[in-house]
């Protein structure tokens, strides 16, 4: 179809370097059609069809994946795809422009990954979060943790994507930046210490009762996460305290 429309284009006596942009622009539009046209079936038709199995389905962990949109996120995944194979099958004689779209392919693939592992890991909180395990040993913290680490990835792969260098060197080169990043990172790193020593000493859990006048609180804890706790106190006010200040600052009066 493509060898027909180039001799279409020279059936009007446009100029070869005319031809060559208006047989590139048209075949850029058609690929980017295409992705969209697959983008548009897998969230019009083929992710309502999985979701609908899902939800009657006996199973009911599906139920919370598809509340936080495990499945939706998938829809742009056939685009990547298309995208891919369309920078070998169609512009295999433009060095590059296929570079550049299985750049964005590939960038496109990795943001879809991340989105939906996301989906899966609070999909997966939540379905803990509902166990009798989780008033003994929260797992947010450590959540939120590989969260934070799985961002950070991406980010230096599609960093990689677009530079065209080796993850490892953009590492080395941020590696040479780690006094910056403690800087900007601290209170993670900070709250995510503190977070292993309160879960594994058991010092605190949801529920529980603690006094800290430093930072205004007396009540009930009301959630744990990586880089605060949230204390409902007597008087129905929610007080926010980092967590690394707990580790030296707690008094623990009670639980239920």
């Amino acid at each position: 179809m493509l060898t027909t429309f180039r001799t279409y284009l020279a059936g009007y006596g446009l100029t070869e370097g005319t031809q060559e942009l208006v047989y590139l622009a048209v075949t850029i539009l058609l690929v980017a059609l295409l992705a969209l046209a697959f983008t548009w079936l897998s969230r019009r038709i083929i992710i309502p069809i999985m979701e609908k199995t899902a939800y009657r389905s006996s199973f009911k962990w599906d139920d919370i994946f598809i509340v936080n949109h495990f499945f939706k996120r998938l829809a742009t995944l056939p685009a990547a795809v298309v995208l891919y194979e369309a920078a070998d099958l169609v512009f295999s004689d433009y060095g590059h422009i296929n570079l550049i779209i299985k750049r964005l392919a590939l960038i496109l693939l990795v943001i879809t990954g991340i989105r939906v592992t996301d989906a899966a890991l609070c999909s997966c909180q939540q379905i803990y979060d509902n166990s009798k395990l989780a008033s003994d040993w929260p797992v947010k913290g450590y959540i939120s943790a590989v969260k934070i680490i799985l961002y950070v990835l991406s980010t230096i792969f599609i960093i990689s994507i677009l530079t065209g260098e080796s993850p490892w060197g953009i590492i080395s080169v941020l590696g040479g930046l780690t006094a910056v990043l403690l800087l900007i990172f601290k209170d993670t790193i900070l709250g995510f210490v503190a977070n292993l020593q309160l879960t594994a000493n058991d010092m605190i859990r949801v529920g529980d009762w603690i006094e800290m006048p430093k930072r205004g609180a007396d009540g009930d804890v009301i959630d744990i996460s990586l880089h605060t706790i949230k204390v409902q106190n007597w008087d129905k006010t929610i007080t926010t305290i980092p967590t690394y200040h707990l580790v030296n600052g707690i008094s623990k009066t009670g639980g239920v």
